[in-house]
């Protein structure tokens, strides 16, 4: 987990609302957006077993 949090940041950039693709269509603004971008989600599961073949 350390070296995921050393190297997955997530930071805000702006971006252009006619890039991102759950504005519905005719939808249109002058001004970008800010969203968030980059991080990492991280599954931690218990493992019953392992088998490398």
């Amino acid at each position: 987990m350390d070296l995921v949090n050393e190297t997955c940041h997530a930071r805000k950039e702006f971006v252009p609302v006619q890039t991102l693709p759950f504005i519905g269509e005719g939808t249109f603004a002058a001004e970008p957006i800010e969203v968030r971008v980059g991080g990492a989600i991280v599954f931690v599961l218990d493992i019953e077993r392992f088998q490398r073949i």
